[in-house]
């Protein structure tokens, strides 16, 4: 598939990544380059190694687990709820 921009420019949709890769090179803008080397070490590490060895080495810390869990779950280091507080 072509991608067309500009009106004049035209290429491959395959090439997009080299494109911007070479765009980062002629305006020696490294925080775009850092951005898909990071992507790209983040793909590998989520989705390929874990198929490959059946380990994951990037797991989400479960504090951040519990934020964003439907249901609570026992944090380590957490205050304990109102109704399990002892009493007085």
């Amino acid at each position: 598939m072509y991608l067309h921009t500009l009106d004049f420019l035209s290429f491959l949709d395959l090439v997009l990544g080299w494109i911007f890769w070479h765009t980062c090179v002629i305006y020696r803008d490294i925080s775009l380059a850092q951005g898909v080397v990071t992507g790209h070490a983040y793909y590998f590490l989520e989705d390929v190694y874990p198929k490959m060895t059946g380990r994951r080495p990037l797991r989400t810390p479960a504090i951040i687990q519990s934020l964003f869990a439907d249901e609570p779950a026992a944090v380590r280091f957490a205050a304990p709820a109102m109704d399990d507080a002892p009493p007085r």
